[in-house]
């Protein structure tokens, strides 16, 4: 059964949620660490000392993956000798280098590590918690586990002790309710698990086997291999007599959802839950209201989402099974099929896979079967389409079973973003999941690694064209290195030297260098005859090929190493940083107090 994964969807947006709340460019700060006969410095990018050439090492504390570690802008770990301290951007030394060790600063503490233990130090460099202990973790609202003595504990950020150090073990139990956030510190004594509150009280006893997050605030507790569920009150919600409870859903795969999902880049809510209960293998459903949707009465229960595009919403699909057969089910326990089928999926434009005897078919709406289970592999409907493995080979057939393309199996591509390479007649072509042809069949090879672009081969020559067919770079080119994401264009070959395209197929340089690199849009360093120089989007030489080595800074600084040393110029080939230095990496920062 060929599972879809929406992994990818929830990471790039993710990604792109980043990205939008990230501070642009032109705000974020930037320096360099310089080092120089083995000891390094920071300095401006007016070549001004912002940390003096005297340090072992210098470490940013800042994380740029976000606007969230405002804590840490614009400092620096910094170590002489064998220890370590802080300073600031302007140099001022927080905390003196007399640490084995320091962690970065949350909550305005920094684990800070020496021989007798580790404790908290703030950021005026006092010691707020005494180095003592054997382990210090920060937990969460305001608690931070301790360790002595091979026992668990927690404090609070000042220092007091709220749950002594005399636990075998401890776990944090969190999550978000109505977009608030709960957390709950669960510890285990004489082999049994409880939970203590942030005041120290008890709030479920220590008499379970195990304890975890079920939904919501709502804690499942196991004893004796049977489970239950507690409220955030410690109210026992389901007595503890249950083989199962599970509140796991998946969308023809494996991913585990709780509130919300994304779906082909758009969110859908769930307000209401569901979990599985079971008992002597019989199971049903109950919602997060702890009311019962299905009675307990089936073999097995598989709990699926489906996107409602109308309103965004996520549409509950149970599949149960009774006697070997099994149905579908909704959210409300309407029986939308019969348990009649070996395995049914849920619809997917009006039609639902159905499994039996070890082969796949499709029924409609009215549960009339449209396509006899014939099939060795199926996939869901999509585009008007599924894609089956019919006679040991793949195939495109439409809602009626009709075959309307028959791949090569040997060359077949899986359908990325509903398009594939095939191959026909012993040549390459680009089809659609709908059976058209983007490309025809009529070239040498094609590869596809990007998911915009396509390198096409014909007689021995290559070009590029994009997703729709259109013909990117002309196909006279020995060999094209693929497209690099980072500066939006692609480096071809030809007798040795390479030449460089925009993606709208623009030539920038004709094939005259032996390498190109870029990590920038704009500037793309260039090596010819052993030497390295830089170059612009219009080709123009902006560092002349003179350097033994170049590299472009995300900022349009170049860092050039002559004669051994190394200095800084910008993109106009001004001198920033005179070549006096052992080596230069850039730093950044959104620290707003830091001047460039």
């Amino acid at each position: 059964m060929h599972k879809h994964n929406n992994l990818f969807w929830s990471l790039t947006l993710l990604f792109f949620y980043c990205i939008s709340i990230y501070p642009q460019q032109d705000t974020i700060k930037r320096y360099f660490l310089v080092k120089k006969d083995d000891k390094y410095g920071v300095v401006n990018r007016i070549g001004k000392e912002i940390l003096p050439i005297k340090y072992d090492e210098i470490t940013q504390m800042e994380s740029l993956w976000g606007p969230w570690d405002h804590e840490n802008r614009g400092l620096f770990r910094i170590k002489l000798g064998n220890k370590y301290g802080v300073c600031d951007s302007l140099g001022n030394v927080l905390t003196e280098a007399k640490y084995n060790r320091l962690d970065k600063y949350i909550l305005g503490l920094s684990a800070a590590y020496k021989d007798e233990g580790v404790g908290y130090v703030n950021k005026k460099g006092d010691e707020v918690v005494s180095v003592k202990y054997d382990l210090l973790i920060r937990a969460f609202n305001g608690l931070y586990i301790i360790y002595k003595n091979d026992k668990f504990g927690a404090m609070d950020s000042t220092g007091t002790v709220i749950i002594p150090p005399k636990y075998e073990s401890y776990k944090m139990l969190d999550g978000f309710v109505n977009n608030s956030y709960f957390a709950y510190a669960a510890f285990k004594l004489n082999k049994k698990w409880g939970v203590i509150t942030n005041q120290g009280k008890i709030l479920i006893p220590f008499e379970f086997d195990n304890i975890d997050i079920l939904f919501d605030d709502f804690i499942l507790v196991e004893k004796d291999g049977l489970k239950g569920v507690m409220d955030n009150s410690g109210r026992l919600i389901m007595p503890v007599e249950y083989d199962t409870i599970t509140n796991k859903y998946e969308i023809y795969g494996n991913q585990t959802i709780s509130s919300s999902m994304i779906i082909d880049q758009r969110i859908f809510k769930m307000e209401d839950k569901y979990f599985i209960y079971g008992k002597n293998n019989i199971y049903g459903v109950y919602n997060n209201y702890f009311k019962c949707i299905l009675p307990a009465k089936y073999d097995n229960i598989e709990t699926y989402f489906v996107c409602n595009v109308k309103d965004d919403r996520v549409k509950i699909i149970f599949s149960v099974q009774k006697n070997g057969k099994c149905g579908l089910a909704d959210s409300t326990g309407h029986l939308i099929l019969q348990t009649k089928y070996e395995m049914v999926y849920p619809y997917t434009e009006d039609m639902a896979k159905i499994y039996n005897n070890g082969k796949y078919g499709f029924i409609d709406l009215n549960q009339n079967v449209i396509i006899p289970c014939i099939f060795e592999i199926a996939d869901e409907f999509e585009y008007g389409t599924s894609l089956v493995n019919s006679l040991s080979l793949p195939s495109l057939i439409n809602k009626k079973g009709e075959i309307i393309f028959q791949f090569d199996i040997t060359t077949f591509h899986y359908f990325w973003n509903s398009k594939s390479v095939c191959k026909k007649n012993n040549k390459f072509g680009y089809l659609s999941k709908a059976g058209n042809e983007i490309l025809k069949f009529e070239y040498d090879e094609i590869k596809q690694n990007h998911f915009a672009f396509l390198k096409i081969c014909k007689n021995g020559k290559w070009g590029v064209a994009d997703s729709a067919g259109a013909l990117v770079i002309p196909i006279v080119h020995d060999s094209i290195e693929w497209i690099k994401d980072e500066i939006n264009c692609i480096i071809v070959n030809n007798i040795g030297k390479c030449g460089l395209y925009d993606l709208s197929g623009k030539l920038i340089c004709q094939p005259e260098y032996d390498k190109i690199e870029g990590e920038s849009e704009s500037l793309f360093a260039v090596k010819k005859d052993g030497l390295w120089g830089v170059i612009n989007r219009n080709g123009k030489i902006i560092v002349p090929i003179l350097a033994e080595e170049v590299f472009i800074f995300s900022n349009n600084d170049i860092r050039v190493k002559k004669n051994g040393k190394y200095g800084i110029i910008d993109c106009n080939n001004n001198i920033v940083l005179p070549f006096i230095y052992d080596n230069i990496e850039i730093l950044r920062t959104n620290d707003p107090t830091i001047v460039i």
